[in-house]
């Protein structure tokens, strides 16, 4: 037994050290797909400047899925394609609460959703409207200021994406979360 038990070891050891090589290999080739897409970003100058903003790689990913803001002419058509428009939803439960209808790309919303996070994390003006908002609703639901910064991200994505500078200073206003 104890022969059978080293020999189902070195077939387990092999099997890992293939699967490590396999991993190794794809990571490569993550690598090599996401530099392809930001050049194919950066050749576009309207593309590129969203890419300023959210990273390339998500403004590639934009792109793959229809979500050219060239594409829509309205700024609230490109937040409903996204799936971020508001919608009142309304049960035996709930009476008429406001609710994102996420009928968009799930993998755009994701891929927003972690450059929101990013620009937290980087742009004080966003961080103090974020802090502010938060404290609006009373510490409690975060995932509703970070839902509210998507919304104003996108907007902003629609008017850079025609050729407008992003700017933060005039996309938030510290006001407008106190009412």
């Amino acid at each position: 037994m104890a022969k059978g038990g080293s020999k189902k070891l070195a077939i387990d050891s092999w099997q890992i050290q293939q699967l490590g090589e396999v991993l190794q290999y794809f990571r490569l080739k993550k690598k090599e797909v996401a530099k392809k897409l930001e050049a194919l970003v950066e050749n576009d100058d309207q593309v590129s400047c969203m890419g300023a903003v959210v990273g390339k790689v998500t403004s590639a990913i934009f792109l793959s899925d229809r979500l050219d803001p060239r594409d829509y002419r309205h700024p609230k058509c490109y937040l409903k394609a996204f799936g971020l428009n508001l919608k009142e939803k309304s049960s035996g439960k709930f009476k008429g609460q406001l609710k994102i209808t996420k009928r968009g790309s799930s993998t755009a919303r994701k891929y927003l959703y972690f450059a929101c996070l990013r620009l937290l994390n980087n742009d004080p003006i966003i961080a103090q409207w974020y802090q502010l908002k938060v404290q609006h609703y009373g510490n409690k639901h975060k995932m509703k200021a970070i839902t509210a910064l998507m919304r104003k991200i996108v907007l902003a994505l629609w008017h850079v994406g025609r050729g407008e500078a992003f700017d933060a200073n005039k996309l938030f206003t510290l006001r407008e979360v106190v009412s």
